[in-house]
């Protein structure tokens, strides 16, 4: 379900919480709303739902670290392999354009390091 709060801050410390578990540097959050309306559709034998105004992938929630993809809390990417970037929005590694060795970013501008097939007047992969 989605969960939208008017303020969310860190805490400094340990905290027993009413599940019995202690948990350090916890979130607090306050005013929150929920909503779990969803909706469901399946392809073949898969079965997905999409939570009706939730998050879209890519959402930093409220803890900087993590972020929203396909309805879960994930450690977004950090690094990538050869041939990839890292497209931060996302938190995800993204393929090169085909020109490039390696690049910074999605453009055949972005590549960096020796293209593929030569380079062009404009610096151009």
């Amino acid at each position: 379900s989605l969960m939208c709060c008017k303020t969310a801050r860190q805490l400094s410390g340990e905290y027993v919480y009413p599940d019995g578990k202690t948990y350090t540097d916890p979130w607090q959050y306050s005013e929150c709303i929920t909503q779990s309306l969803f909706t469901e559709f399946k392809v073949g034998n898969v079965t997905n739902r999409i939570f009706l105004g939730a998050p879209l992938d890519g959402t930093i929630l409220a803890d900087p670290g993590k972020m929203c993809v396909g309805e879960a809390l994930v450690t977004p990417a950090s690094r990538c392999a050869t041939g990839e970037f890292l497209e931060v929005s996302i938190g995800r590694c993204v393929p090169c354009d085909s020109s490039c060795s390696a690049c910074t970013g999605p453009s055949n501008f972005d590549c960096i390091g020796t293209c593929k097939y030569g380079q062009d007047s404009r610096g151009a992969c």
